[in-house]
């Protein structure tokens, strides 16, 4: 399967959905969810391709073949001279530190992780509009994390329900909700660039939650240890990329089948 491509037959089951929502406010709210699907997607394809191709070994990052020159020198723009709440970001030149390298294989790991579970979350409000929910009613928060028990206790015979039952035991699954707890709320590598705060006082950790080591990325499996083992982050990322593609596919497929004999829409009961 190509990259980029949610499934072959996505856009006509979108139209056999959309033919049996009973009503205009559900036919937008899917509309919506389904492109948001559909741009995670496509955002969550970047990441991948930026991470795969990144080179650690490569001190100048406007050579990086995993990078394009355009959007390298835009990215380091953005990020030379930023300000936080910490203190301000300094890259002054393409020729990267070995804590440059790490900052942005850091911003690169935290757009993969944010934008995968983001697709699964968008997908969830899709699925939302297609099958009857009990009471999680179109404007109530909902996660992908909530489907599994919903569809059960609603749609327990349906194909999706018998797909999604199991995702949260997923070795993947845990291991993606973990790092993204970790990059939203602690960072990969908490203060590892060197900043000027407002004071003038230079900060910087002298531990890193990734290493680079060999040409290759690795992260920390138990970031909160220095001794944690540690995995590549370049065969990390790409099964999950994996593995979502391949869970967004199936499901498409299944409800397909679960809608296939139903006039209307959302589905009951």
């Amino acid at each position: 399967m190509e990259e980029g491509e949610i499934n072959d037959n996505s856009n006509g089951v979108f139209t056999n959905i959309q033919s049996r929502l009973n009503n205009t406010e559900l036919k937008k709210n899917h509309e919506e969810a389904f492109l948001s699907v559909k741009q995670k997607i496509w955002s969550l394809d970047w990441y991948f391709k930026v991470i795969q191709g990144f080179n650690p070994a490569d001190n100048n990052i406007m050579t990086d073949p995993g990078v394009i020159a355009s959007t390298s020198k835009q990215q380091i723009d953005q990020i030379s001279g930023l300000t936080t709440s910490s203190g301000t970001v300094t890259i002054s030149s393409s020729i990267l530190s070995e804590k440059d390298k790490l900052f942005l294989i850091n911003l690169l790991f935290d757009g993969f992780v944010w934008n995968a579970k983001s697709v699964l979350d968008c997908f969830a409000h899709e699925v939302r509009c297609i099958f009857s929910l009990g009471g999680y009613s179109q404007k109530r928060k909902l996660h992908i994390d909530d489907l599994p028990n919903i569809l059960k206790n609603n749609h327990k015979d349906r194909l999706l329900a018998k797909l999604l039952k199991d995702i949260k035991q997923k070795d993947w699954y845990k291991e993606l909700n973990k790092f993204r707890d970790i990059t939203t709320h602690k960072n990969v590598i908490p203060k590892e660039i060197e900043y000027t705060t407002t004071e003038r006082t230079s900060v910087s950790s002298s531990i890193s939650r990734i290493k680079t080591r060999e040409g290759k990325i690795f992260l920390r499996e138990n970031p909160d240890y220095e001794n944690s083992r540690e995995i590549d982050l370049k065969i990390f990322v790409e099964g999950v990329y994996n593995e979502i593609k391949d869970l967004i596919n199936d499901s498409y497929n299944a409800i397909d089948r679960d809608i296939e004999k139903e006039k209307n829409l959302p589905l009951n009961n």
